[in-house]
């Protein structure tokens, strides 16, 4: 990815690195964007809604990595194109899924995805989708 994106909630709620860690590949990290209306901390660029991503013109694959506000904004204005879904046998949280609308049955029975791929990650499951037409 050439830019990661994460919503104010999840900056603070988990302060992510999203840089590269291996050695003598740094320099690899991808931008790290904020999507906000208010000023983006040092070290970060601020995107003020989906629709301005124009403003990120030195990336051509950009990852919305944080908070369900932030991934449900780019799903809204019709800007995702892959889905890279990893799913854990024990759901996080009190209050059931943060995006129903991304459970398995809801993305099966919706004709706007069309599952690609799906592979164990240990305990875990990554399932892919691609926006249909792509």
């Amino acid at each position: 990815m050439d830019a990661i994106i994460v919503g104010r909630g999840t900056l603070e709620a988990d302060n992510p690195r999203l840089d590269v860690r291996l050695p003598g590949l740094e320099a690899r990290s991808p931008e790290r964007w904020l999507l906000t209306s208010g000023a983006a901390p040092e070290g970060w660029r601020r995107l003020a809604s989906p629709e301005a991503i124009g403003a990120m013109d030195a990336a051509q694959y950009l990852m919305v990595e944080g908070g369900a506000q932030t991934a449900r904004a780019f799903l809204a204005a019709g800007l995702v194109d892959r889905l890279l879904l990893y799913r854990a046998l024990h759901e996080v949280g009190g209050e059931g899924p943060a995006l129903p609308e991304l459970a398995e049955a809801a993305l099966s029975a919706d004709l706007t995805w069309n599952a690609t791929d799906r592979r164990p990650l240990g305990n875990d499951t990554l399932e892919v989708y691609e926006r249909s037409g792509n």
